[in-house]
């Protein structure tokens, strides 16, 4: 083997292909100044990934849990 591809090697280890899940203040406050006509599916679902229930949600933008599940549909 030549140097060259041991460092190639050397480098590969320990990535991951995964994408990493931001800090929640960071993913969570664009998405808490949209009003609810904004709000997408993903939105949602990335609400939920921190822990955010229905409720929550719910009071938060003013929209019924019948609503939410429709948006998450989309």
């Amino acid at each position: 083997m030549n140097k060259r591809h041991r460092s190639n090697k050397k480098k590969a280890e320990g990535i991951f292909i995964v994408e990493r899940r931001g800090n929640e203040e960071d993913v969570t406050s664009p998405i808490l100044m949209k009003k609810w006509a904004d709000i997408t599916s993903m939105d949602l679902y990335h609400l939920y990934e921190f822990h955010w229930k229905t409720d929550e949600i719910s009071k938060r933008f003013g929209a019924t849990s019948f609503q939410i599940l429709n948006r998450l549909r989309r």
